[in-house]
């Protein structure tokens, strides 16, 4: 909003008489000269201080997070030591042990029994062989803790190895996810460098990104545990000047305002407890195959099937189902989202035979701006592309307009290589950015989904029929697939097969649902 002066008013003469600007002028310099002489004591003060105080928090991190870890590791070595000779020759007795270790162990991933001398995993429906793993110092001391080094794209493994008896030992597949936790936990903007050393390596975190490395080369200032202990947590603080500040100002802010300060604390405090519970409760959602793939069909002018889009939902505790709305963006945001989306695609490729959806048909999934932005996605699409496709269905991936606001090159690389396996790539919810055309002109999409806000009232209002309209003469002549979404009336059924539309989505058609109300 601008706000225009009136010229009667603003008079300058009679402004510049009342203030005396000479006086002003040198009370703003005599302030401002305080004013400075103050932030300069302050920063004085704040920088001799800064880097002890960031010493003890980073510690006091250390410290809260070494007897969870430690426990963790303990409660596994007593857990496991339970499988007894009889588990080994009875697979039945030895699964139901390991699945209810497992349930009531978050540190704990998957018991395997397997052959000293050939590495070989017994009770396995698959080729499991210990021997082939690539172990970080070797496979030749078989007990303890051990680390597997990462091969392609596959994450390190952690295990705990034990001697059952005289040909057979046992290994614990450990849920490293809460290592990682942990490490982002002691880093929280404090701590350049970290790193959890157990066993014979060590998993390390620089504020972007995981590494597994040797530990006997883990160092740093703070130390929590020792390398005779089978754990040790290190620490490297931060020395950027800027988050010296900030802590450093937290004691002479709160002297001046400590009312905003308490405030703030308990809002941030606030938070930080809903992210963890939230974080934990993600964790163990993905753990227990919370998170389910609902289907919701798209049907052609004929009203036959001819697509599915997956949509997710999360059987909250076992009890309360919550829409993604509730779930996607945050568990995004907190690095989860990519361990949900695998194992639903694991899912939908196991529902897909036993549901009633045409062969051919074109099954689609949405990706938010941080997946389009992740290295590894397109490597996931492929092999989904894959097993769909030897199903006999199509792939297709949506995009919406806030997905592109990532880098350019980014998105557009990404584009280009599924459209060239075959992927069909769709702008979804198109008409409500800013840059709607844009995005048309500029990435490779064969598929526009026009956004439900179009869709609600065309039959009843003017511009958005004339809008529609617009869209999809411009994508036909583009050569691109139009589909309609939000459709609930057959009024607007009878406007879309006028205007040419190809699909439509909607509850008018089929509702999202699970697997179960899918099948034949």
């Amino acid at each position: 909003m601008v706000i225009g002066i009136d010229e009667g008013w603003f008079n300058w003469d009679v402004i510049k008489h009342q203030l005396r600007p000479s006086k002003v002028l040198r009370k703003v310099i005599c302030t401002l000269i305080l004013m400075a002489v103050f932030l300069c004591i302050l920063f004085f003060y704040a920088s001799m201080n800064a880097e002890n105080e960031i010493y003890s928090l980073s510690k006091n991190r250390i410290t809260r997070a070494y007897p969870i870890l430690d426990k963790s590791m303990k409660s596994v070595e007593m857990d496991v030591e339970s499988i007894s000779q009889l588990h080994i020759i009875d697979c039945e007795k030895l699964d139901k042990t390991n699945q209810d270790l497992v349930s009531n162990n978050l540190f704990l991933n998957k018991i395997l029994v397997f052959d000293v001398n050939t590495g070989e995993v017994n009770c396995s429906n698959q080729d499991e062989n210990l021997n082939k793993l690539h172990w970080a110092t070797g496979f030749s001391n078989k007990t303890g803790w051990k680390w597997t080094l990462p091969k392609q794209e596959n994450e390190p493994e952690l295990f705990y190895l034990w001697k059952i008896d005289e040909t057979h030992h046992g290994a614990a597949r450990a849920n490293i996810d809460l290592l990682k936790n942990t490490l982002q936990i002691i880093v929280g903007g404090v701590t350049q460098k970290t790193a959890i050393r157990i066993g014979d390596s060590a998993i390390g975190y620089d504020g972007s990104k995981f590494r597994l490395i040797d530990g006997s080369k883990t160092t740093g200032p703070i130390e929590i545990g020792n390398k005779n202990d089978d754990l040790s947590v290190f620490a490297q603080p931060e020395k950027d000047i800027k988050n010296e500040m900030i802590f450093r100002s937290l004691p002479y802010i709160a002297a001046v305002a400590a009312g905003g300060i308490f405030l703030l604390i308990f809002i941030v405090m606030y938070f930080m407890h809903d992210n963890i519970t939230f974080r934990r409760n993600v964790l163990h959602g993905i753990k227990n195959g919370h998170f389910i793939p609902f289907y919701q069909k798209i049907v052609g002018p004929d009203k036959n099937v001819c697509a599915v889009e997956i949509l997710l939902r999360w059987n909250k505790n076992g009890r309360m189902l919550v829409g993604p709305t509730e779930f996607i963006d945050k568990s995004d945001k907190l690095g989860l989202l990519s361990p949900i989306v695998e194992n639903a695609m694991t899912r939908v490729i196991n529902d897909l035979p036993s549901m009633s959806i045409p062969t051919g048909s074109v099954i689609s999934i949405n990706l938010t701006p941080l997946q389009v932005n992740d290295p590894s996605i397109f490597h996931k699409i492929e092999c989904f592309n894959k097993k769909i496709t030897g199903l006999g269905y199509k792939c297709m991936v949506e995009i919406t307009e806030e997905g592109l606001m990532v880098d350019r090159w980014v998105a557009e690389s990404l584009i280009k290589k599924m459209r060239a396996i075959g992927i069909s790539v769709a702008i979804d919810d198109f008409g409500v950015g800013n840059a709607s055309l844009n995005y048309i002109q500029n990435y490779d999409f064969n598929v526009v989904k026009i956004d439900r806000i179009f869709i609600a009232d065309i039959h009843r209002n003017p511009k958005n029929l004339s809008i529609v309209k617009g869209l999809v003469h411009m994508a036909k002549e583009l050569g691109m697939i139009v589909v309609a979404e939000g459709v609930e009336s057959e009024n607007q059924v009878k406007i879309l097969k006028k205007l040419g539309i190809d699909k439509m989505q909607g509850f008018l058609f089929h509702k999202p649902m699970p697997v179960e109300s899918m099948k034949d």
